[in-house]
């Protein structure tokens, strides 16, 4: 392992989470799109130039304001920035310039903006979860049958468990007259989800990632109760008051498994079996 292949994962990551954060701020707007228009001031609509596009060193320089109408720029832009620099530079020295290292940081950079975009709009973007699904099946292609295999059933099982989910769960709470007729108990981008940590982990990996993501959410929202503050989706999630996506939790609870269970994950096999 070089010198060189660190700082490139560096600077690629910071570069990343750049791109990552016009994804996180337009992807969900359909009028938007991630290629056009340049990035632009929020408060002023100046484009931004180029020098001041750097990850990181742009936001310090600028002591996090537009160089324009000094307005306040979105400490997210940084911290996703610095975030993807720091997790790439730790997956290049864990694992080198191997296929584990891609398929860490491949799903990594898929399941951070799905998380940060559920957790502001309670929005899981469908391209984001069918490209996580995809990524995960041609993945596992290069290491063998046996490995495609258990992703296969991963996908599908993820979808299948938690469209049931889905189903019951809103026929209940419809028929207990805490939802509406036009409501559901969560949205259908919960299954898609799912499907797609499934095809990354397999589906033996699937209760875990379940059990940790239910575990972690009850703990944040019993923080957020004790703190005294105030959580709930918008007007139009069809989510009853003071609830949480569970989006992020799912994939803070796969990344936990990926990075931290990896004997019991299949995709990080180093070879498989054709």
């Amino acid at each position: 392992m070089t010198t060189l292949f660190l700082i490139s994962c560096f600077v690629i990551g910071a570069a990343l989470g750049s791109f990552l954060n016009v994804v996180i701020t337009r992807l969900p707007d359909p009028n938007q799109s991630i290629v056009r228009p340049r990035s632009r001031c929020d408060a002023c609509g100046r484009a931004v130039a180029s020098y001041d596009l750097v990850p990181i060193i742009s936001y310090l320089i600028l002591r996090g304001r537009c160089r324009f109408c000094h307005a306040k720029i979105g400490f997210f832009h940084p911290f996703i920035e610095a975030l993807c620099a720091f997790m790439l530079l730790a997956l290049g020295f864990r694992f080198g310039p191997s296929l584990q290292f891609i398929q860490h940081a491949v799903f990594f950079l898929l399941l951070l903006p799905i998380a940060w975009i559920d957790l502001r709009l309670w929005l899981i973007p469908l391209s984001l979860s069918l490209l996580l699904v995809g990524s995960g099946l041609v993945l596992g292609v290069l290491q063998g049958r046996y490995a495609l295999y258990d992703r296969l059933i991963g996908a599908g099982a993820g979808f299948l468990f938690f469209a049931a989910v889905l189903v019951c769960s809103t026929y209940v709470l419809r028929r207990s007259g805490r939802l509406g007729p036009d409501q559901s108990a969560m949205g259908w981008g919960d299954p898609v989800l799912l499907a797609g940590i499934g095809a990354f982990l397999g589906y033996i990996n699937l209760p875990t990632v379940v059990f940790l993501a239910s575990v972690q959410g009850v703990i944040a929202a019993g923080i957020l109760r004790l703190a005294g503050r105030r959580f709930s989706g918008d007007g139009d999630s069809g989510l009853p008051e003071n609830a949480l996506p569970f989006g992020p939790f799912l994939a803070l609870a796969a990344l936990q498994v990926a990075f931290f269970l990896p004997q019991s994950s299949h995709w990080l096999w180093e070879s498989g079996t054709m």
